[in-house]
Order: C-alpha cells, then structure tokens, then sequence
C-alpha cells in the first residue's frame, strides 16, 4: 500500500471519528442555544436585500450578516438615525427571533428614542404604543420563557407610562386608561367580585361556535347588530374590534358619565349615533338579556389573548391572591408582565418544612444571574407601592381629560403578603438580598402611617403602626418598643427627625397633605380630613417658628427664611394647584370652587386672580364649554361654573396692603444694611 493511499485512509477514518464525536456533541450544543436563545430562523425574509437573502438560504452565513446588521444598527443609533435604524433592526428580529434583546432593543429604540423625536402627542403615543407592542407580541411570544424581555417590558409601563419622565406622560396615561376602559369597562368595586369578574372572562368560550352553542342568544344579538347596521347605512361590525368600543359608550351614555349628563345625553339615546340606537334597542330586548354576558366575556377574552398576549386566568388569579388590580392603570400591567417574566410557580417545601415557591423562567438562569431575579422582583413591589398611591381610577369616556386617580388604601394590606414571600426567596442572597424587601416595607408602612394621619384617617394609620411593630418591633427577632407608643406622638417624632435633617423638605409634604385635604375634605364633603390636613400645615410652622434648641437658621443659613415663606401661604399654593391641575378633572374642580368658601372663604377670593387665566384656557377645551343653548348662548357659562367669590373685591384690597407693607419693610431692611 503506497503512502498516499495510508495517509487517504487515516484522513477518512480521522473525519469519521470527527463526525461521530460532533454528532454527540451536537444535542447539547442545540440544547445550549435553545436555552441562551441564540438559535437562528431558516425561514428566508420577505423584502430582504440580496445579501440577507443569499445569507439565510446558504446558512452558514446567517450569523456574520446578522453581526453586520448589528454593527449598522449601533452605528446608525450613534448617529441619531433612529428611523433608519428600524428597518435592520426588523430585518435582525425576523433572521434571529429566538434572540431577546434585538426585541428589547427595537422596543426601546421606538418606545424612547423615536417617540420624542417627533413633534404631536398623537405621533408620541403611537411610537410608545408601537414599542410596546412590538415586544409584547412579538419578542415574547417568540421568547415565552425570558425573563429580561419581560422585565423591560414591565419598567415600560412602569416609567415609560406612568413615571413622569416624559413630559407627554399625562397623555399617555389619559390614552392608556381610555383603551382598556373600552376594552374592560368599570371593574366592579370589591376585590372578590373584581375576580369574579376577571373569572368569568377567563372561563368564557375560546371560539364564537361554541360560544353560540351554549348561549344562542348572543347569536342573535350579533346577527341583530350587523342588520341593524347595514340598514343604518352600510356599516359593517368587526366584532373583535368595535364591539367593546361600542359597549363601553354605549354604557357611558346609559349614565356612566357626568360630561353625558350633564349635556342631556345621559339616557338620551335619541340623540345618539345610529350605531348607539341600534345597540340600545337590542340591550333594552328582554329576549336577548342572557347573551349580553357571555358574549362581551368572549370578546374581552380574546382580545386579551390575541391582541395583547394576556392571560385572563392569570388575571384573574393575580386580583385573587394579590390585590384590587385596575387594568385601566399602568402600574397593574408592569405587575402582571413582571410576574409572567418568573415563569410558572410551583410550591415547594424545604426539611424545616417552609414553604417556598419556584419559578420555571427562573430557574433556567444561572447564579450570577440572581440580580437579574431580583431587579425583576423589585418591580412587583414598586408596581404595588403605585397602586396604593394612585389605584382607584375614575375614567369618563366623554372627557378628554386625564383619568382621576387616588389612593386605593387596600394596597396596604396586599402589599404584606409579596413582601414576605420575596423575602424568603432572597434571604440567601449575596449582598443581603432580603434586606432590600425588608427595607422596602419599612419605608412603606412608615408613610403609609405618616400619610393616613395626615389624611385624617387615623384607625388605618393605627393600623399600619401595629402591624410595624408586630415585624419589626416587639415582634422582631431583636425585640424593641420603638414603635410601641402613641400614634400621635410618633406621627410627629418621625416628622421632627425628617425636618431637623432635611427641613426642605417640609412645605412639599405640608403643601401635599393640604392637596389631599381639599381634594378628599372639600370635595367629597368630609370637614375632619380638611382640618386634618389644616392642623398639621399649623404645627409644622409652629414648629419652625418657636424651636429654640436646633438653630436652623444658624445650621441652614439664608434656606429657612425661602422656607418660612410657602410654609405661611401653604393652603392658598396647595388651592391654587388644585384649581390648575390638569390631572384633576374639571368635574372635581368644579365641586371644590362651590364648596370651598364653607371651609375658608378667603382662600377662593385670595387665589382668584392667578387661577382663573389657566383655568379658562382648560376650559376652553372641555366640551361643556361647546354646549349651548336654542338661543346660541353658551349651556354653561365659565363666568357661573367658576363663578367670582362675593369678597373678592375687599381681598384684593388687603392683599394689595399687605403687597404694600412688605415692600416698606424690605426697603427698611435694604436702608439699614446700605449705612
């Protein structure tokens, strides 16, 4: 045998063995870019440029065109090329779509970047609504088990729509509310019927044939719109699309709305759109009243399912075990995504026999990924802490207005139960993992204390200081009393120590309880929240005035004389950005303006001069202001909605004397420091 015939043969036996050791490495490789979601598509793109094209069909070259696209992209973002940076990002999610961060990226790329970049409220939300859609039906339903998609996902709604960062993000959250109220409607009020509610959503049939066998109602109801419709004019129904839409105007102008009342539609369906008198002859037929239900449960389900990738069975469990979830708020989807991001949970106990729970997505990360957990984690209970500080929500389907949003105390007592089982699950974590909750809680029972005190409420702040000592005070491991002592008495130690470290932070929180106090004591009529909030204005400037033993203005200089000056006309600031807070409706403001004077008929007289400009330009665009009468004259006339104080004249003349006296004690003050 010649040597080149030997060396042939040794080169066929080396590749045989080469290709058998590559055959049983092959699964595991497979098996680790499965998890590390690195796997590319062989599927060729529609509308790619030849190169993708020729790429993806050769194989082999998929990864260096998609490293390519990569570096075009990052080199286009550099330059500010953000709308050109969409079209290769597309192209890197189609050729890579088991790769989560391209959809991050895309996602934040429109979401943050493109949305600013242009000039309408209107072309911001749609870019911020793209972003999130984009991740929220593509990303993850191509990446069901990431964890970091869905994280990002949830600090979008988190800081993106509910944060205040963007200085639109009130019109996002008027626009964010007024799409899942037309989708849900009013939740009921308690948090069991809430899940009831979500419940039967979730139970409702997965397909309209089996909905229509079960309920033949809701067939003929269908069938009665579509006809109604078309004899009306030709217009067709989407089902799946309008009529939710339809259902929630429809209950607006049955007297869910004040605008519709108060403009003589309420009830009024004669005066409606066609398309509202068709569906209101059909909700008033007796015969159909069993379909309504199933039928509205089955278009809520799948449009949760297929337009926004939720799960009402989630949902519903979520209000269940957790909390008074509103879909209408922001904060409620960075929880529910931030949860979907931990996977399945299942119960497990340990030889000391406490039970924990594990998560599926979790556990596929590795150790140095226990931050990425924990960060995910962080948003559950900074969603929660939002809820209990703006969760109940009042949305007016006729206003343009930015939904009322106000505390939802329940929050309080739901937040105890996440809290402990975050706890256990990062006890053992490195750099005290378990501390940061337990920080967190803290802090949050601390002002949730503070805050029901102020607010008048002082069984639920009692409430909250017990519940403080029970963890972490008598009930602690290290026993202490620090919390074992009068409500009043440490409301107002814990306020002492914030001030004497950081007085300048005491007009917002006095400024913020007199806010509270008008919007809940004048408004809603309740005189010992308004007084609360008074007295606790009184003591914090008592406390300024008269503290002898910490020299603040010795310690602070100059800072406590710019102090003293919003301490003294707190209640009148506190009224004037009530009166011109676009975030609280005209509706509310209405009722403050006619039941303030009952309260301090100074304050409305003292502040008229520097509201009634930015109100009337509010006005102006709230549609009472269009309604008018058969004589052409204005229904609601700004002049009687916000009719002049009857003291008016005689405050304007003190105010322009006390103006007067100031000036003449400055000018004293400047002579005696010139000689």
């Amino acid at each position: 045998m010649t040597r080149d015939r030997i060396i042939q043969l040794l080169s066929i036996c080396l590749t045989i063995v080469c290709l058998a050791i590559g055959g049983l490495m092959l699964p595991g490789i497979l098996r680790q870019s499965e998890e590390r979601s690195l796997r590319y598509t062989d599927v060729s793109v529609e509308g790619a440029p030849p190169f993708v094209a020729i790429g993806t069909a050769m194989g082999a070259l998929r990864g260096l065109i998609v490293d390519v696209l990569w570096v075009r992209v990052n080199l286009m973002k550099e330059a500010g090329q953000f709308y050109e940076v969409m079209a290769d990002a597309d192209l890197i999610t189609k050729l890579q779509p088991r790769f989560a961060p391209v959809w991050a990226f895309h996602g934040h790329n429109m979401a943050y970047n493109i949305s600013v970049a242009t000039h309408t409220l209107e072309e911001r939300w749609e870019w911020v609504n793209a972003g999130i859609d984009l991740v929220r039906n593509g990303g993850i339903r191509a990446n069901p088990d990431d964890l970091n998609l869905h994280r990002e996902l949830a600090w979008w709604f988190a800081h993106k729509i509910d944060g205040s960062t963007d200085d639109a993000h009130n019109y996002y959250k008027q626009r964010f509310a007024n799409e899942w109220d037309e989708l849900l409607g009013e939740p009921p009020r308690e948090q069991d019927d809430r899940a009831a509610w979500m419940q039967e959503i979730a139970d409702a049939p997965d397909r309209y044939g089996e909905l229509i066998a079960q309920t033949p109602e809701a067939d003929k109801i269908v069938e009665g719109l579509k006809e109604g419709l078309n004899i009306a004019g030709g217009a067709k129904l989407d089902m799946y699309t309008e009529l939710t839409a339809l259902n929630s105007r429809w209950e607006a102008t049955a007297g869910g709305s004040f605008l519709a009342e108060k403009a003589g539609l309420a009830k009024n369906f004669a005066r409606a759109p066609i398309e509202l008198r068709v569906y209101n002859e059909l909700r008033e037929d007796p015969e159909l009243e069993a379909g309504w239900g199933p039928l509205l449960a089955h278009i809520r389900k799948r449009q949760l399912i297929d337009r926004y990738n939720m799960k009402p069975e989630v949902m519903a469990e979520m209000i269940r075990e957790v909390g008074p979830f509103d879909w209408r708020h922001p904060q409620s989807h960075a929880y529910y995504w931030a949860r979907e991001g931990a996977g399945e949970r299942t119960e497990v106990v340990d030889e000391n026999g406490v039970v924990r729970y594990e998560y599926k997505n979790e556990k596929r990360l590795i150790d140095d990924d226990i931050y990425k957990i924990m960060n995910n984690d962080r948003i559950l209970t900074q969603a929660m802490s939002g809820l209990a500080r703006s969760g109940l929500m009042t949305v007016d389907r006729y206003s343009t207005e930015l939904p009322t949003r106000a505390p939802d105390p329940r929050w309080v007592d739901a937040i105890d139960t996440v809290f402990e089982e975050l706890y256990k699950k990062h006890f053992d974590a490195r750099g005290g993992g378990g501390e940061t909750f337990i920080n967190f809680l803290m802090n949050f029972m601390d002002d949730a204390v503070r805050m029901y005190y102020r607010a008048g409420e002082h069984e639920k702040a009692a409430k909250c200081l017990q519940r403080l000592n029970t963890l972490f005070g008598e009930g602690a491991m290290n026993a202490n009393n620090f919390y074992d002592q009068p409500l009043d008495v440490y409301v107002w130690k814990e306020t002492q120590e914030a001030y004497e470290s950081e007085p300048h932070v005491a007009p917002g929180e006095v400024i913020q309880s007199l806010r509270y106090g008008i919007r809940v004591g004048v408004g809603r009529d309740r005189p010992e929240v308004f007084e609360e909030s008074v007295g606790f204005a009184d003591q914090v400037r008592e406390f300024f005035h008269t503290n002898e033993w910490f020299d603040f203005e010795t310690k602070f200089g100059g800072r406590i004389t710019d102090l003293l000056g919003p301490l003294e006309d707190a209640l009148l600031i506190a009224f004037i950005q009530v009166m011109t807070d676009p975030t609280v409706s005209i509706q509310e403001r209405m009722t403050i303006w006619s039941s303030m004077d009952k309260f301090q008929p100074e304050v409305r007289a003292r502040g008229y001069d520097r509201i009634m400009p930015t109100l009337y330009e509010q006005w102006k665009k709230y549609p009472l202001e269009k309604l008018m009468k058969d004589d052409g004259s204005p229904r609601y006339p700004f002049t009687e909605v916000f009719a002049a104080p009857p003291n008016l004249e005689v405050e304007r003349a003190r105010m322009a004397a006390e103006a007067k006296q100031r000036q003449q004690q400055e000018n004293e003050i400047q002579q005696i420091k010139r000689q």
